[in-house]
């Protein structure tokens, strides 16, 4: 087993007794959990934990029955006002996410807003949709109830296992217990004072976060951690969580794989308290954007799912995310085009079409493939670089399409493939149109300048028109020519004239864009055919 999901499947299935004590796992639920807090917005970076946990639930479906749910954390306090939200929300801070008005006024909440949007899209990421739920629903309907009464009537105990993960022991009036204010409906700002017949006492208090502060309202209230309104602490919940849904794996960012993290206090709990064998963790490097930074939407440097949808399929992004999880990525736009091929390179190599001669690669490579592919993939070889260049010269699908038959890039294609095919077209030229590097836009030269003209040689000028006279006579007697004849011919008449390729392919781009460079010459002539041939010709 080479492929990383597998590995874990395997650890799953084979794990015979708990971590904490010494008792062996009996029958055991395989569920794989995702969730995604909503103190923020659901950008491309939450999409990694669904992906990944998919990844693992599609391999341990392979070999026992399984579940996979997606859990919204709405139940956590607005933190934050994001770009693009009007700043009085900040008199928010500290709400339940559920409680907080949509600014966009087309949602119940700010919540159902962010998971509405996310949804919308998850669909076109991955095949095996999961169950989703919400801790604010589940809190209500009392699914948590046997969760909190045995964490509550083992508190001494609790209190031990989360003193031992601590520099400093936590206070004498410690709960895991957090109510919300009846007052002002915040839950980040009541603050325990006093317990009564097992009700907890607390006076609402203001709360720092990094940029905002929850206001305090002063109110004195009690809360009934039975029946109230309120939830469980994070070191204590998310064990809650794994009991509530059986458990077996579920994903978290890199700050949790060190010995005092909520992940590993939680382990403890739910095996120590709850009784239950603690799950296996999916580890992995979060997405970061641009120069390492991360995505942030109160800095207004997100991507949506819906962004990439765009610009590229689905499979390239799901690429990024499963090839290496324990690897950081930078997401840059400019590198979309590199991720659509290694991509399309994954699809060949699973077809046979490109080989590779370690075995362990080739197997690795099928076995990856695999997994980022998605029910409706269909294969379809058409260069996304290409189609890039194909969607700044032409103006409409027919063009496009004419273009691609004409360069050999796509042959006789079925219905389906064919609109695949102006599927990637348009989005490559979306993405050459918003995100494209300057090196690779481009605009087509109306006629060849004086300044062009004076910037070639006269031994280039010779070779261009040279070139010309052969595609004239090549294309006038009906010749079909390929990229690669067009690639022999450049080389061909460069050497007669004296000149090095590199002189000749620069002196093509200055005549057909005034610029010394731009995409792959070969196919981009043949795109261009009687405009190409013009511009030469005016040499």
């Amino acid at each position: 087993m080479l492929f990383w999901a597998d590995q874990l499947a395997h650890a799953i299935l084979e794990r015979k007794k708990f971590k904490y004590k010494d008792k062996i796992i009996e029958a055991q639920p395989f569920t794989v959990k995702s969730s995604a807090s909503l103190s923020g917005v659901l950008h491309i970076g939450r999409l990694t934990d669904l992906i990944r946990g998919e990844a693992v639930f599609r391999a341990l479906k392979e070999n026992v029955p399984a579940k996979f749910v997606w859990v919204a954390e709405d139940m956590d306090p607005f933190r934050k006002v994001p770009a693009g939200v009007p700043l009085r929300w900040e008199d928010y801070i500290g709400v339940p996410v559920t409680d907080v008005p949509d600014p966009w006024g087309c949602h119940a909440s700010y919540a159902s807003h962010h998971v509405g949007d996310f949804f919308e899209v998850v669909g076109d990421f991955v095949d095996e949709m999961p169950e989703i739920f919400s801790m604010r629903e589940e809190y209500k309907k009392g699914n948590f109830r046997p969760q909190v009464e045995a964490l509550l009537s083992h508190e001494h105990e609790l209190i031990e296992i989360l003193n031992r993960y601590r520099d400093r022991k936590l206070e004498e009036n410690f709960s895991v217990w957090n109510p919300v204010c009846d007052n002002c409906g915040k839950i980040i700002t009541p603050r325990l004072v006093g317990r009564e017949d097992g009700k907890i006492l607390y006076r609402c208090e203001d709360y720092s976060f990094k940029k905002f502060t929850a206001r305090g309202c002063g109110h004195m209230g009690s809360s009934d951690p039975i029946c109230g309104n309120g939830k469980l602490a994070w070191k204590g919940e998310w064990a809650a969580q794994w009991v509530r849904w059986g458990v077996c794996a579920e994903g978290a960012g890199k700050e949790y794989n060190v010995p005092n993290s909520a992940w590993f206090v939680n382990e403890e709990i739910v095996e120590r308290i709850l009784d239950y064998p603690s799950p296996q963790p999916i580890f992995y490097e979060y997405i970061l954007i641009g120069e390492g930074e991360k995505m942030s939407a109160s800095e207004g440097n997100v991507v949506y799912p819906s962004d990439w949808l765009k610009v590229a399929e689905s499979e390239a992004l799901r690429l990024l995310f499963l090839k290496r999880i324990t690897k950081t990525r930078d997401f840059r736009w400019s590198e979309v085009p590199l991720l659509v091929d290694e991509y399309d390179e994954l699809k060949n190599i699973y077809l046979g079409t490109k080989n590779l001669e370690n075995e362990k690669d080739r197997e690795h490579a099928r076995r990856l493939y695999e997994m980022v592919r998605r029910k409706n993939d269909i294969p379809v070889d058409v260069d996304y670089g290409f189609c890039a260049v194909v969607g700044q010269i032409t103006a409409n699908d027919e063009e496009a399409l004419g273009i691609l038959e004409s360069t050999g890039h796509m042959r006789n294609p079925t219905p389906e493939e064919k609109g695949l095919i102006l599927e990637r077209v348009r989005k490559a030229r979306f993405w050459a149109q918003h995100y494209a590097p300057e090196r690779l836009l481009f605009r087509v030269a109306e006629h060849v300048t004086d300044d062009v003209r004076a910037r070639l040689t006269d031994i280039q000028k010779k070779a261009l028109s040279s070139l010309h006279a052969r595609l004239k006579s090549s294309w006038a007697a009906g010749q079909e020519l390929k990229g690669s004849e067009v690639s022999q011919a450049l080389t061909e008449e460069a050497r007669k004239a004296g000149l090095e390729p590199k002189q000749i392919y620069e002196a093509s781009y200055l005549v057909l864009l005034g610029k010394p460079n731009g995409p792959k010459l070969a196919p981009f002539i043949l795109a261009l055919r009687e405009k190409g041939l013009a511009l030469l010709g005016e040499v």
